[in-house]
């Protein structure tokens, strides 16, 4: 494993729920599209003939409210990378410093784990794992019932020693937990448990194989628009998000309305994965229509491996 990866302490200050972070401010301009973040190009001239520029970036106002909450994405992508994580570490601090129960800011139904709600509206993660493997107690692809963070799911009350004859770790127990199978030495390992140079990696080859998916669920009261969406993240090995790896968020529901001017946004296409490297970002494109008002109008996002997309906005076909 790679000495960067996070331990569940460090983990308390990123899972208070998918928390937004500081977002690029609005354009305080009176030009066209200052409702819009910098850097976006807007062409909208053909459909908004007559209309004052105070109209017109009313009614775009809603694509920065878009951008924002969208951003809620970066925060929920990591946290899920973080939850994976600290469940390897929980495994690996068996034989150095064992901790568990829940890591701050989540609760646990059944076996769910409810991120608390976050960031500027109510947003609230639901994250689950999965067998990667057949093992006794349960098949591959079967929910994980146990609390995969608490450290008496695997073995109950671990002491550890140190044999200076061998040079092995020992891991003393009391009883064996019921996914005991996820340290890698079967269902009944031997006690004491021998750790030495040869074996210890066993303990990270089973739970790097349960796999993780997520349901993010956002009803943001954004300044100018009402966001709401519902997301689901695709099914990851542990190990895979443990090395980087990213994946891809499909869109359950998605939809944006505001009552001045009286608009609605229907989201035509949405091709967003999370990238799991430099600090995390986003990758792919939303396409979005909005109708109502005044004009209609269509957007573009694009992510291109960072946290805040290319804007583009042009009158609806």
């Amino acid at each position: 494993m790679e000495n960067n990866r996070f331990a569940l302490g460090v983990l308390a200050v990123g899972l208070g729920g998918c928390a937004q972070s500081s977002a690029p401010a609005q354009s305080a301009n009176t030009m066209l599209g200052s409702t819009l973040s910098p850097g976006a190009e807007v062409r909208v001239q053909e459909c908004t003939e007559g209309l004052s520029t105070r109209e017109v970036n009313d009614h775009l106002a809603m694509v920065f409210d878009l951008e924002q909450s969208y951003h809620e994405l970066v925060a929920c992508g990591g946290l899920v990378v973080s939850l994976a994580v600290a469940v390897i570490e929980v495994v690996v601090s068996l034989a150095e410093d064992p901790s568990g129960g829940l890591p701050w800011g989540l609760s646990r139904e059944g076996g769910a784990y409810i991120s608390e709600p976050g960031g500027a509206g109510s947003t609230v993660m639901a994250a689950r794992f999965f067998f990667g493997d057949d093992y006794e107690v349960g098949a591959e692809g079967d929910l994980v019932e146990d609390n995969v963070f608490a450290l008496k799911s695997y073995l109950e009350n671990p002491q550890l020693d140190f044999d200076y004859t061998t040079g092995e770790v020992l891991i003393r127990y009391d009883r064996r937990g019921p996914l005991v199978e996820l340290l890698g030495f079967g269902s009944t390992p031997p006690r004491p448990l021998r750790l030495n140079v040869h074996n210890v990696g066993r303990l990270t080859r089973e739970i790097e194989k349960l796999r993780i998916e997520s349901t993010v669920v956002v009803d943001d009261a954004r300044p100018n628009s009402s966001v709401v969406y519902e997301i689901e993240s695709e099914s990851m090995a542990l190990g895979q998000l443990a090395s980087g790896d990213g994946f891809d968020f499909e869109v359950v529901a998605s939809s944006a309305w505001s009552d001045a001017p009286e608009q609605e946004m229907e989201t035509r296409v949405w091709e967003v994965g999370f990238h799991n490297r430099r600090g995390g970002g986003l990758n792919g494109d939303i396409e979005f229509v909005v109708e109502g008002g005044a004009f209609a109008y269509q957007g573009l996002f694009e992510y291109q491996n960072d946290t805040w997309p290319r804007t583009t906005v042009t009158c609806a076909d």
